[in-house]
């Protein structure tokens, strides 16, 4: 099972060179199948947000393994934390 990156920015562009390292947030993702079309929320979970790349890539490889007998899968999903003015 491959792990899948997807990467998001303001406006459409993931240029991570004007951010902070710890702006990024790595979204661990669980779909389970067969997926609903009618309802695809209820198949679709954010698992947890992790901050390094590193441990997420390491943690949706491991679940993937452990989890190779159940109708799921594991990727994340990297994406900018914008923080709202006060």
């Amino acid at each position: 099972m491959k792990a899948y990156a997807v990467r998001s920015g303001y406006g459409g562009q993931a240029d991570a060179s004007n951010w902070s390292r710890s702006s990024w947030r790595h979204g661990l993702v669980r779909i389970d199948t067969p997926l609903d079309l009618n309802d695809p929320q209820s198949k679709i979970t954010v698992v947890k947000d992790m901050t390094s790349q590193g441990a997420v890539e390491a943690e949706v490889s491991r679940l993937n393994q452990v989890n190779t007998d159940m109708s799921c899968t594991y990727f994340y999903c990297t994406s900018r934390l914008v923080e709202q003015a006060q």
